[in-house]
């Protein structure tokens, strides 16, 4: 049982390490989108 204990907690390490990467990659998406939004309103 101590081996099942350990592998749910190196899924919960492995979606603690992934969550702030897809923010960080939402994150600049999004603000190439509001550039790219804004440049063609702009111009």
């Amino acid at each position: 049982m101590a081996s099942t204990t350990h592998s749910s907690d190196v899924s919960t390490d492995d979606r603690s390490t992934l969550r702030p990467i897809s923010v960080a990659i939402g994150l600049a998406v999004a603000g190439l989108a509001i550039n790219f939004g804004t440049g063609f309103v702009g111009g």
